[in-house]
């Protein structure tokens, strides 16, 4: 019989960047750092490209990160180009477009830390509080 109440590796390497990411959300950290700060939140780039397509990891992060960059994101003024609460999907799915830009860029070794770098697609990323 398998024991359901201890967490897989996903599950643990999933909960393991959420902490790093709930205590950057609530130092109020800019967008950009967030996301720069999260690819150095894994422990080796073995370990990314080992668990970045996992569906178990993605499921695990994706349960428990959409709390912690809706807070992030609004306390910012919204997500950059998308007005107000507009960020989120119809399903509420917003790690779809965060979570997987910010597993594109842990690949990235080329990724300049220029915030307007890091926002790629979606635009420029300003710090939280900053005035528009």
């Amino acid at each position: 019989m398998t024991d359901t109440t201890t967490p897989t590796a996903a599950e643990q390497a999933a909960a393991h960047l959420i902490e790093k990411l709930e205590r950057m959300a609530n130092n109020s950290v800019s967008l950009a750092t967030y996301f720069e700060n999260a690819a150095k939140a894994t422990r080796s780039r073995e370990w990314i490209s080992k668990h970045k397509e996992s569906a178990e990891f993605h499921r695990a992060f994706a349960s428990q990160v959409d709390e912690v960059l809706y807070r992030l994101i609004t306390q910012a003024g919204g997500y950059p180009g998308i007005p107000g609460d507009g960020w989120r999907d119809n399903e509420g799915d917003v790690w779809v477009l965060c979570a997987d830009n910010m597993l594109r860029l842990l690949d990235d070794e080329t990724t300049s830390r220029d915030p307007d770098d890091l926002a790629g697609e979606y635009g420029p990323m300003e710090p939280v509080g900053s005035e528009s």
